[in-house]
């Protein structure tokens, strides 16, 4: 099944505009026909592509393949709704997506085309044509049948075998990282999704605040099998040492009536019982549903039971309908005694701040950034033996992506995860947050409390 869509620069959409300008550039910069991508929905540079080739992604829920004739619709095509390529709804993840872009030969040079192919698996079962055959054959027919050998730009991750479908076709490949390039700089729509993934995030977050600041402070016994060699977590009393371990409701699905008599299921809370780190996790991931959002992953250091003076690290992973992503790490202590691992968290908290009054000055490399956050940490006195571990890179349809090398650099558009963290005799502290830069700041997306209290803000 088939789109092509002739566009132009009028569109005032400027994500579009600025990607399908890019594309064309490095197709004249380098002589080449076309470019071609092939990949499974589920494949980020697939997804990007989607999201731009198309008026209807973002002003309708208009079929991707929709074809004002219906004579020239293949029989028995599946239709791709822009809804679901955009929330992963009915379309499985797999089904592969070929998608070419090509100069319009007989037009000026500021048109061109964008072709979609697809394929279900029941369909290729039936005898359909792989998407990238068909977009090659497309391809074909408007330059020639490839004698002359024309270029066609791929990315380096292209499929093997929707390479051999182009090189079958009479083109040469050449590797591009255009898509990857792109990716990097985020315009307002991105933005506005990578804001709603954070703030799902910060739900999260604030939901393990109160589950731990309604927590209570329980001296267990001197049996307890979860006592510490450090003497911090510990009460010394006349019978023996104290785990100072914290006891909480968990949030629990339950069956019964509801306020109006009718059976169903429901939210409650369990009777009162040691607080795990399963506990805060399955309630973070509770949150980030609620929000709109998918828990990616989440996961909360700890032993069986949460202490209430040792570093409780919280790290959430979450992704959007759309495919973008957010993450906060925060690093929490119910009753904080002081000493090393509060002064981690000022080093870490100052060295943030530092990190983003040096994003706002302007482009630095990533490798810069991180050398200025380690700094920032080794200034409160922490020396070579201290477990220091920082890194920036970008996010957005992936977790971690560019600008990600040491010599990239941050830019203006660009969206990085700022991640620090400091080892201490009584635990890890550990912050992470999205930075994004404009074209005259730095600001932290959705902004969330760097306290190490639970109940402050």
């Amino acid at each position: 099944m088939t789109k092509r869509a002739s566009h132009s620069t009028a569109t005032s959409d400027t994500m579009r505009t600025r990607v399908r300008e890019t594309i064309r550039t490095r197709l004249e910069d380098r002589s080449a026909t076309a470019f071609v991508h092939c990949g499974p929905v589920r494949d980020p540079s697939i997804r990007y592509c989607l999201l731009v080739s198309s008026d209807s992604v973002w002003e309708s829920n208009a079929s991707l393949n929709s074809n004002p004739s219906a004579s020239t619709k293949p029989a028995g095509s599946t239709t791709l709704t822009a809804n679901a390529l955009t929330t992963n709804a009915p379309i499985a993840a797999g089904t592969p997506v070929a998608i070419a872009v090509d100069r319009e030969p007989e037009l000026e040079h500021e048109h061109e085309r964008w072709y979609l192919e697809t394929a279900t698996q029941k369909q290729r079962a039936n005898g359909a044509t792989h998407p990238a055959e068909a977009v090659a054959k497309a391809i074909s027919e408007t330059h020639g049948d490839g004698e002359n050998g024309e270029r066609v730009l791929t990315p380096a991750t292209i499929p093997h075998d929707a390479a051999c479908y182009l090189e079958r076709a009479g083109f040469t490949l050449a590797s591009s990282d255009v898509l990857s390039a792109l990716r990097a700089t985020k315009d307002d729509v991105e933005l506005a999704a990578l804001e709603r993934a954070q703030t799902a995030a910060h739900d999260g977050l604030e939901r393990a605040r109160s589950m731990l600041t309604a927590a209570t402070v329980v001296d267990g016994d001197g049996d307890s099998d979860l006592k510490r060699d450090d003497g911090r977590s510990e009460t010394e009393t006349e019978t023996g040492t104290r785990m100072r371990s914290l006891e909480g409701r968990a949030e629990v699905e339950v069956e019964g009536e509801d306020g109006d008599g009718v059976e169903g299921e429901g939210k409650g809370e369990s009777e009162a019982n040691p607080l795990t780190p399963a506990d805060i996790s399955s309630a973070v991931d509770r949150a980030v549903l609620d929000a709109g959002c998918r828990p990616v992953s989440t996961t909360v250091t700890g032993d069986d039971r949460l202490v209430a003076d040792r570093p409780i690290e919280i790290d959430t992973l979450v992704r959007t309908p759309s495919g973008y992503h957010g993450r906060l790490v925060r690093t929490l202590v119910v009753d904080p005694n002081g000493g090393a691992e509060r002064r981690a968290h000022v080093a870490l908290t100052h060295a943030f701040r530092s990190v983003r009054t040096m994003a706002v000055a302007g482009d630095h490399t990533v490798s810069a950034l991180e050398a200025d956050l380690e700094a920032e940490i080794r200034a409160f006195g922490f020396g070579e033996p201290d477990a220091i571990d920082v890194q920036v890179t970008g996010i957005g349809l992936e977790p971690r992506e560019r600008p990600i090398g040491s010599g990239e650099s941050v830019a203006v558009g660009t969206t990085t995860c700022v991640d620090a963290a400091v080892g201490t005799d009584a635990g890890r502290v550990r912050l992470a947050d999205v930075l994004v830069r404009t074209e005259d700041d730095a600001q932290w997306l959705s902004p969330a409390s760097w306290s190490m209290r639970p109940s402050s803000e």
